[in-house]
């Protein structure tokens, strides 16, 4: 009788211990396929020396390297390069670093599953990556981030971001930025 209550006492254990895992593990679930960038983080870092934009020379406005960092249910993850951001009027590169990288998350739904990256050019005809729908191309580019379900009344795509500088062309950027998102390692930085 006490090796049955036992044993009854283990399964009992290990079945809860069993579910608890598989609750973790849903956690740490990879992101639906649908997103048009499934498994993928943007944000911004410090870049080589040479590359950060520092205009007032007081090091607080750095972290103008935009990167994309794979997500997973383990181990570190790699961080990759997409572009480099320079100060345009008023607003630093890193600022801008950051409000493109909250763009690009933004667009990282299911609403816009099928969506692909183009170039074309912003309102002040700078040369710019956009994001539109299958089919569609860069015309009116709404500047802002991402809304559900689609775009403005008005607009046809997204503006991503403008190559402020020209460092790099449109269509070099472009090939780039889809090189780095799918992970590749030795994908170029854009500078803009």
């Amino acid at each position: 009788m006490f090796m049955n209550r036992f044993a009854l006492t283990q399964v009992r254990s290990l079945t809860l211990i069993a579910a608890g895992a598989s609750a973790l593990l849903a956690g740490f679930s990879q992101p639906s396929a649908a997103q048009p960038f499934p498994d993928r983080t943007f944000g911004c870092s410090v870049p080589a020396g040479y590359l950060q934009d520092d205009p007032s020379g007081l090091g607080t406005q750095r972290a103008n390297a935009l990167i994309v960092t794979p997500t997973g249910p383990a181990g570190i993850p790699v961080q990759g390069s997409l572009a480099i951001f320079s100060q345009v009027g008023n607003t630093s590169g890193q600022g801008r670093c950051i409000f493109y990288s909250q763009r690009l998350n933004s667009f990282n739904t299911n609403a816009h599953s099928g969506w692909v990256l183009d170039v074309g050019s912003t309102a002040f005809s700078l040369p710019a990556i956009c994001f539109h729908p299958p089919g569609g191309f860069c015309g009116t580019m709404y500047p802002g981030t991402a809304v559900a379900g689609g775009l403005p009344a008005g607009y046809n795509s997204y503006e991503v971001f403008p190559l402020a500088n020209g460092y790099t062309s449109a269509t070099t950027a472009l090939a780039n930025l889809t090189t780095s998102i799918a992970g590749y390692t030795n994908a170029l930085t854009i500078r803009d």
